[in-house]
């Protein structure tokens, strides 16, 4: 079915005159956007001449967590209850995508504040607009539950991290994830946070890099499942370069230090 054979079928279906979608059950009101959304030809032009594919799979985003919880489409694109839709007034599809994260603050309060003071939102704030932001991690149509995500938070980073993803990817962590499906190992938020995740390269986070890898090396439980000794960490601290790395990181955290931190060795 054509473009213009759906724009016919929906005047006809919405009687030839902008209407608000009735307020009804999400799957059919869902299903009434997906009558022309379910289009795979169907596109969004911007001005700049650029084109965004709006088709949508129902069943993907059925099978999403917000299919899940009977989200409606309306619930993110409350512009586009109406139709014929308003025009896009985004410059380009970035422009057009940083304005549609601003729906997920809504729902999404508390981690829309701890993202606030992440590198991603600094970058943001300079003005690089190719930070990332919800949906570069989460998705749109078909966020995942976050236990299903787990094992794909690395690939996710590698969209815009991808010389950090190939060296991590062949790293022991990596490929025991990689290769073995082993959840157990840390993946990119483990040792960057999740919303917070700050710059690498400040001295801060040097000197309180051995407590990320002591959440792992210094739990017994989890070491002996493969035969690791939690001696490892133990004994770092309790020499001279750990006992100097925790003395700065509690006396003098933004203070650089040349005594050897885990990862210069590992």
């Amino acid at each position: 079915m054509g473009i213009a054979v759906l724009v016919l079928f929906n005047l006809f279906l919405w009687g030839g005159a902008p209407r608000p979608v009735l307020a009804q059950d999400p799957p059919e009101e869902n299903a009434r956007c997906l009558t022309c959304h379910s289009n795979p030809d169907l596109q969004i032009q911007f001005a700049d001449g650029s084109t965004l594919s709006a088709h949508v799979s129902g069943s993907r985003y059925q099978s999403s967590v917000h299919g899940q919880e009977a989200m409606t489409c309306g619930g993110c694109h409350p512009d586009h209850q109406q139709y014929p839709h308003p025009e896009v007034g985004a410059a380009d599809h970035r422009a057009y995508t940083l304005k549609l994260n601003e729906t997920c603050l809504e729902c999404h309060p508390d981690q829309a504040e701890r993202v606030q003071d992440s590198n991603h939102a600094h970058a943001l704030a300079q003005g690089n607009t190719n930070a990332a932001v919800c949906v570069d991690c989460h998705g749109a149509h078909d966020t995942v539950s976050l236990a299903e995500a787990r094992v794909k938070i690395a690939t996710t980073c590698r969209k815009c991290h991808t010389g950090i993803y190939d060296e991590y990817s062949q790293s022991a962590h990596g490929k025991a994830l990689r290769e073995e499906n082993n959840t157990d190992v840390p993946t990119c938020v483990d040792c960057h946070g999740v919303h917070t995740m700050e710059d690498p390269h400040t001295a801060r986070f040097r000197l309180f890099s051995p407590n990320l890898c002591a959440r792992c090396h210094a739990d017994k439980a989890l070491m002996s499942k493969y035969g690791i000794s939690t001696e490892v960490f133990e004994t770092y601290v309790a020499d001279f370069h750990g006992t100097t790395v925790l003395l700065f990181e509690k006396q003098a955290p933004d203070a650089a230090t040349n005594k050897a931190v885990c990862y210069d060795c590992h």
